[in-house]
């Protein structure tokens, strides 16, 4: 059996459609290998805003619990907050630059929000008979092309 030269090309490959089919297979894996990656930047960017956002509230609920078990009037002297507990022991709220730190009534400290803090104000408020405490906590923007700062505010009233 003859083939002719003529029906064969016709039924093969020619190696320059291999190598356009080879490249193209490349530019193709190398977009997905770049979208895949982007994926997970976004991914720990948002992982990483998460934990932010946990910590401050894990924080605002710490806080607004210090203010319900207050014994006496809770102090504000700039960035620094004194909170007096029974047995004449105090817990004390200080941003130092970027760092919010809590006393303990012990007198050890702890970093209490991970993340760099932009602002921390705390307001008195009068509300009817009622002394209301007002918290706002701003954190700086974690990462690139944040979309809104992260603001928290939290309320507390001091218990009886």
């Amino acid at each position: 059996m003859k083939f002719s030269s003529r029906h064969a090309r016709r039924r093969g490959i020619s190696l320059v459609q291999c190598l356009v089919y080879i490249a193209g297979l490349l530019v193709v894996g190398n977009v997905a290998v770049k979208a895949l990656f982007a994926v997970i930047s976004g991914t720990n960017r948002n992982r990483a805003v998460a934990q932010d956002i946990v910590s401050a509230m894990d924080t605002g609920e710490r806080w607004r619990k210090d203010i319900r078990s207050a014994a006496g009037p809770v102090v504000v002297k700039g960035a620094i907050t004194e909170i007096p507990q029974a047995e004449g022991l105090t817990i004390v709220y200080e941003l130092k630059g970027d760092q919010l730190t809590r006393r303990h009534a012990d007198g050890s400290r702890e970093m209490i929000v991970q993340s760099d803090v932009a602002a921390s104000t705390l307001v008195k408020e009068s509300r009817g008979e009622l002394t209301v405490w007002r918290w706002e906590l701003e954190l700086k923007p974690n990462g690139r092309g944040a979309s809104m700062r992260p603001l928290f505010s939290f309320l507390a009233v001091r218990g009886s």
